[in-house]
C-alpha cells in the first residue's frame, strides 16, 4: 500500500500519550477538499490519513503526534472513551478519513485499502484490532453521523 505525504500544519503533540484507538470518518467532499480543510490553519482540523475512492491513501498528521479529528465529546458510547473521559481523544487516537458522503458507502477499493491500513496501524501501536479500538465518529460525539454508512465492522472483517 502507497502513502502518499500531504502535510499539514493542524496538529499538536500527543504529551507523552500513545494512540489507543483508530476512529473513522467521512470527509462529506473528495480527497481534494479534505486536503484543503486540512490545509486552513483557521479550521482548526485535521486527520492523519485519508482513503481516497481508488483506494489511494494521503497522509496529513505522522502518528507521532495529535491530529484535531476527535477532541469534541459528547455522550460518548465507545468504552473507550468513556474509560478514558479525562483525556481529549486526539490525544489516544489515529483518525482516518475516507473520501465520500455519509449517505453513501465507501468504494470496494476504500474497504480493502481501509483493512489494510486499520491492520498496519495496529500492529504499530499495538492496539487491539476489534470493535472496541476501532470505532466510527458518531462514537465519540452523540450528534454527529460521521462515519454515515461506513461499516466498521466490514472494515475490521476485511
Amino acid at each position: 500500500m502507497e502513502v502518499i505525504q500531504k502535510p499539514v500544519k493542524n496538529f499538536s503533540d500527543r504529551k507523552g500519550y500513545v494512540p489507543m484507538f483508530i476512529c473513522i470518518h467521512i470527509g462529506d467532499g473528495d480527497q481534494k477538499s479534505i486536503y484543503q480543510t486540512f490545509r486552513n490553519l483557521a479550521n482548526q482540523k485535521s486527520a492523519h490519513y485519508s482513503v481516497d475512492y481508488d483506494g489511494i491513501v494521503w497522509q496529513f498528521v505522522d502518528e507521532k503526534f495529535a491530529a484535531w479529528a476527535n477532541g469534541i465529546k459528547a455522550y460518548p458510547t465507545a468504552k473507550i472513551i468513556k474509560n478514558n473521559i479525562q483525556l481529549n481523544p486526539n490525544l489516544i487516537s489515529i483518525s482516518i478519513e475516507n473520501a465520500g458522503f455519509g449517505n453513501k458507502d465507501i468504494t470496494e477499493a476504500q474497504y480493502k485499502t481501509l483493512g489494510e491500513l486499520v491492520k498496519d496501524i495496529c500492529e504499530r501501536w499495538k492496539i487491539p484490532l476489534d470493535r472496541e479500538h476501532i470505532i466510527g465518529h458518531r462514537e465519540i460525539y452523540k450528534w454527529k453521523t460521521c462515519p454515515g454508512r461506513v461499516s466498521v465492522s466490514k472494515i475490521l472483517a476485511l
